[in-house]
């Protein structure tokens, strides 16, 4: 009998890990960047008065738009930068739906919605390091299983 592990989203990271980080359409671009910069953080949601999303705004929008207006952002809003086709999933998503969502629509942050309404945004390199730590720990207790078998 093979025993197969699914795992979620929620499964491996705990989704509810503090307020999303986010912003409005109108919100200028170089404050957006500022906040990002600040927080460490790769992307934001992008969310209307009612706290749905309405979009996602990354480091690669980001660089499109410095491109495209040779550096100048200073009147810029998020709407005019942000990916407005959104690719989400919900905290019940297997792990490898995830990846494979992911890499089918080349992007690398993925934003996790529960009730309409945006809960976090994942990377890819997140939901890996998470795989590779559930892997490393499994491979020890196998490990430990096999030295205490052979006592």
């Amino acid at each position: 009998m093979k025993v197969v592990c699914v795992m979620s989203i929620k499964g491996i990271i705990n989704y509810e890990r503090g307020e999303l980080a986010k912003c409005e359409p109108a919100n200028r671009l170089i404050d957006v960047i500022q906040l990002m910069a600040h927080c460490g953080l790769r992307a934001l949601a992008v969310v209307d008065a009612d706290e749905k999303l309405v979009g996602i705004i990354t480091e690669h929008d980001i660089i499109q738009g410095l491109a495209l207006h040779k550096g100048r952002l200073d009147h810029s809003s998020v709407s005019e930068f942000m990916a407005k086709s959104l690719i989400t999933c919900s905290p019940d998503t297997r792990l490898i739906e995830a990846l494979q969502l992911m890499g089918r629509h080349k992007i690398h942050d993925l934003v996790i919605v529960k009730d309409a309404h945006p809960v976090m945004i994942v990377s890819a390199t997140e939901i890996l390091s998470k795989l590779h730590d559930r892997d490393e720990v499994s491979m020890n207790n196998l490990r430990h299983m096999l030295v205490t078998a052979a006592l």
